[in-house]
């Protein structure tokens, strides 16, 4: 079995080979698409694409390699069965996995121009994004409106991003206030599907159609995650290419009322709770080594979320 992190020439010649047989089509060479994680697109001489991602390259043993690659398949032909195939709002639509080949995933390439980066040359540009939220704002609401399957749901362990996010002097901060947020659990939110993971890094617009990738961290939860994740993913984008978060706040607002009449929720209770999954996404982020001084800025805003959030609740 190949459980090697990147592709040699005898691993590229067998997954061209089941790629073959998947789509029937004849590919011509391959190239890394993500920097930080063993994810290739194949192509052929058509202009034909499939991405391929490696879960072999993960620190954990076989047998959790194979369940992270199944969850991330199963969860996509889920999606893609109960509607998200098609229409305007959509997922990628899953070709296979195969556990021997590097427990590799082959996946639709999303077409069209990534969600970060039209985001990214939008704020530099100082244009407008009420556009690109109310497409998110859609797509999430699509998702979010697929029956969960019972029984299947979490709460975010808020205690190790915490931790993950070394917090330093303002770690029992983080512990008080979070004990208190999840006093507030159960929340009045129904249980949804979650894409888990919706920085703008994995979508795509292509002309009206936003297509949604990379389910990896799919779960069940309150639809209020994703969105928080996303609210602070926004947040962060106009701090780095606008130097000025703020301005990221008439969007959410925007973003958060599509999404409520969308899904027929209350804004109220949307953006009460919103603050807990926005500093939680916050901490996340922090954690990432690459973010370099950033993370300091992330930490304080996390915990301007939190407190002013918590201040708010219990008005």
């Amino acid at each position: 079995m190949i459980t090697v992190c990147d592709i040699s020439e005898g691993l590229e010649k067998q997954i061209s080979y089941w790629l073959f047989e998947t789509t029937n089509l004849s590919f011509a060479g391959y190239k890394r698409i993500n920097a930080h994680r063993p994810i290739f697109e194949f192509y052929d001489s058509s202009g034909n694409s499939v991405v391929v991602k490696l879960y072999g390259a993960d620190p954990v043993a076989s047998d959790e390699k194979e369940r992270r690659l199944k969850k991330e398949y199963d969860a996509l032909e889920y999606l893609w069965e109960a509607g998200l195939g098609a229409g305007r709002y959509r997922v990628v639509k899953p070709l296979g996995y195969s556990v021997e080949l590097g427990y590799a995933l082959a996946e639709e390439k999303a077409p069209g121009l990534n969600l970060f980066e039209d985001i990214r040359r939008a704020i530099r540009n100082k244009q407008e994004l009420s556009e690109q939220c109310t497409d998110m704002a859609w797509l999430l609401a699509k998702i979010h409106s697929v029956k969960a399957e019972a029984g299947k749901w979490w709460i975010p362990d808020w205690r190790r991003r915490v931790f993950a996010a070394r917090t330093g002097s303002m770690e029992t901060e983080f512990m008080d206030v979070g004990k208190l947020w999840e006093s507030e659990f159960p929340l009045p939110l129904p249980i949804v599907p979650l894409h888990g993971d919706p920085n703008p890094t994995n979508f795509a617009r292509y002309g009206l159609t936003l297509t949604a990738f990379d389910l990896q961290m799919y779960h069940y939860g309150y639809p209020v995650e994703d969105l928080g994740e996303f609210a602070a993913e926004l947040k962060f984008a106009f701090e780095q290419y606008a130097g000025n978060s703020g301005e990221a706040e008439k969007y959410l607002s925007s973003f958060f009322k599509t999404y409520a009449e969308r899904a027929s929720l209350s804004f109220e209770v949307l953006t009460a709770y919103n603050p807990f999954f926005m500093g939680l996404w916050e901490l996340n982020m922090a954690s990432n080594v690459w973010m370099g001084p950033k993370r300091s800025w992330l930490i304080r805003e996390a915990s301007k979320c939190w407190r002013s959030g918590l201040q708010y609740l219990k008005r």
